[in-house]
């Protein structure tokens, strides 16, 4: 009897602490504003798993950090501005819902994917982690300017510390990155820095190649 009640017992709190984590990490990529490790790597988790795009290598984890130190900028979520943790300009957005390859390839594919209907998809909604996520790396996916935009993300980070100078932000509206803002990256050195201090700190993942 006593063993038995132990093993009740283990089971219970085996079943509490996994729905903690399920809270705390394996939704908190589609809650409003949700910021931090788990939610960016939660977010990258479920894209990854849907199989929609290519491998990034982990490009997207590292804009997270670069763009607003994963959401914890206090600007992050300035009023007026629903771009999210990627920082998704609105032009960029609307673009996402009205490009013709968008529609013909990959709307779809995140239709079948994921359930979600993009076009019925609102900036606002960028302010989850996951859509934030979402929208970035279809940009990324149906972009054609400048030219080497139109290549597979790069594995070495200096060469995506270039990719991301030439091709993360082509906006044509009057916005500007956190990371522009913050005078965090203005060059491939410096992106490179940030992410080797995000390492350091043990605020990112560190595997890959570099």
């Amino acid at each position: 009897m006593f063993y038995r009640q132990r093993w009740v017992t283990a089971g219970v709190l085996l079943a509490t602490v996994s729905s903690l984590f399920w809270l705390v990490g394996g939704q908190s990529d589609l809650t409003m504003e949700s910021t931090g490790k788990y939610a960016i790597e939660s977010a990258i988790g479920r894209l990854s798993r849907a199989r929609i795009f290519n491998d990034d290598h982990e490009f997207m984890r590292r804009v997270a950090w670069i763009e607003t130190r994963d959401g914890g900028d206090p600007k992050t979520f300035r009023t007026g501005y629903y771009g999210g943790i990627w920082q998704v300009d609105a032009d960029v957005f609307f673009n996402t819902q009205t490009d013709p390859v968008a529609i013909s390839v990959w709307q779809p594919r995140i239709a079948s994917k994921l359930n979600i209907s993009w076009p019925d998809v609102l900036w606002k909604d960028l302010r989850k982690p996951f859509y934030s996520l979402l929208a970035a790396r279809l940009q990324l996916q149906i972009q054609t300017q400048p030219g080497e935009c139109k290549r597979p993300i790069p594995n070495s980070l200096p060469d995506q510390a270039t990719f991301y100078l030439r091709c993360y932000h082509t906006s044509s509206s009057n916005q500007i990155s956190l990371s522009m803002q913050m005078g965090a990256v203005r060059n491939p050195n410096s992106f490179i820095l940030a992410i080797t201090e995000c390492r350091k700190a043990m605020s990112c993942t560190s595997g890959g190649p570099t």
